[in-house]
């Protein structure tokens, strides 16, 4: 058994790991279309704008800034750079993170629904 990779079309077993994410990077790579980052929030603003820069389909994880002024700089640069060129103008960036469904975020929201009651601010 060699693991989770082997569930995995052959043309893609490669990428776990082998390439470093400069290269994978690289916008001479055809062969990577999307990069899904997972990064510490200190380096993904950078990774998430060179993929893009490089024409490459991103998912990022949430959040994607360590700072909101951090997060509002990045999607100003995306959607200013969406406008402006070709490189970016078809590609797709997009943030997900769902832990709807996890037991610990489920026990919290039935605590607010049966014992918490609903915040206020």
């Amino acid at each position: 058994d060699g693991g989770p990779l082997t569930l995995l079309p052959s043309s893609i077993q490669g990428y776990s790991g082998e390439e470093g994410l400069e290269q994978i990077l690289d916008d001479e790579r055809t062969d990577v279309e999307a990069i899904i980052m997972a990064l510490p929030l200190d380096v993904q603003p950078h990774y998430v704008t060179r993929a893009l820069e490089a024409g490459k389909h991103v998912l990022s994880e949430k959040p994607i800034a360590a700072t909101l002024s951090e997060a509002k700089k990045l999607c100003d640069w995306f959607y200013q750079e969406k406008r402006a060129t070709t490189t970016t103008s078809k590609l797709q960036w997009s943030v997900a993170e769902n832990f709807r469904y996890e037991p610990a975020i489920q026990r919290v929201a039935d605590a607010v629904k049966n014992e918490i009651g609903a915040p206020t601010i």
